[in-house]
């Protein structure tokens, strides 16, 4: 067991609903690459009082989760460009009692969508309207995509996000008689807990598309996965994006480059599926 002292190192996350999935991951990183430091995470519900435990506690580190990604920026002193445009942060450090935000997900986000060959030619079909959808939108259109459609529950919060970023109206009528399809499941449908044996899209559109991702990790082979993978359909999932968020939040926390492919290995010996 690795010693802890007085300049051991402090890194969080904050979480509604905290998995052990950043806390393996991380705690592995700081051993393998003999670094003085800890994570751990914490069930938290709400964000009242976060900045004075921040800078009592001196957490040189913050990793945000939903429901909190846009309710933190206030407390912030810096925020990154993209951060700034999207009201969301995923990523806080402390530097020197000042706390700056980062986004993260867009990049790890973008990176995963740039392998495709060329993103203009999908009608892309996103599920959800929060945080990570907005971040997910903004990535796509960095990368030209144009056809991009939302759905969801929540049709006044749909449509609100729909023309906030000029979005196009989705009809399943219309929609199914496209070809291209993308999907792309950026709400908690899947997520372990009660909905995990739920899907944000049916069998059909499933069946008809070209693309499938999923942002949930936990559990990485969500039923929406499963199914894409049965019908053979190119994947993209959550524990793919999620390495390389981990990569570039690490590198913030740490102020040093990683390769992917040690993140990779780690993953692997870790037993977390990329399927």
């Amino acid at each position: 067991m690795r010693q802890i002292n007085k300049d051991t190192k402090l890194f969080i996350s904050i979480s509604r609903n905290p998995s052990n999935f950043g806390t393996i991951i991380y705690n592995q990183i700081f051993k393998i690459k003999k670094i003085n430091a800890i994570y751990k995470s914490f069930k938290i519900k709400n964000v009242k009082n976060l900045k004075q435990t921040i800078l009592f506690l001196n957490l040189q580190g913050v990793s945000v989760s939903m429901p909190f990604k846009a309710k933190i920026i206030k407390i912030l002193d810096h925020t990154d460009k993209i951060s700034k445009k999207l009201g969301i942060v995923n990523t806080i450090k402390n530097i020197n009692g000042k706390l700056y935000g980062f986004n993260t997900d867009f990049f790890a986000i973008r990176k995963k969508l740039s392998d495709l060959k060329d993103i203009k030619q999908y009608n892309i079909l996103i599920y959800g309207y929060g945080a990570i959808a907005k971040t997910t939108i903004l990535a796509l259109n960095s990368l030209g995509a144009k056809n991009i459609y939302i759905n969801g529950r929540n049709k006044n919060k749909l449509n609100q996000l729909r023309i906030s970023l000029g979005l196009k109206n989705y009809n399943e009528k219309e929609f199914i008689n496209k070809k291209n399809f993308f999907l792309i499941n950026c709400s908690p449908l899947g997520m372990m807990g009660v909905s995990k044996d739920k899907m944000p899209f049916k069998s059909n559109l499933i069946k008809k598309s070209s693309v499938v991702m999923d942002l949930i990790n936990f559990p990485s082979n969500t039923k929406l996965i499963k199914t894409a993978k049965k019908n053979n359909k190119t994947i993209i999932s959550g524990n793919s994006i999620s390495l390389y968020q981990i990569k570039y939040q690490s590198e913030i926390y740490l102020n040093k480059k990683f390769n992917s492919n040690f993140l990779y290995d780690l993953f692997k010996k870790l037993k977390i599926s990329f399927l």
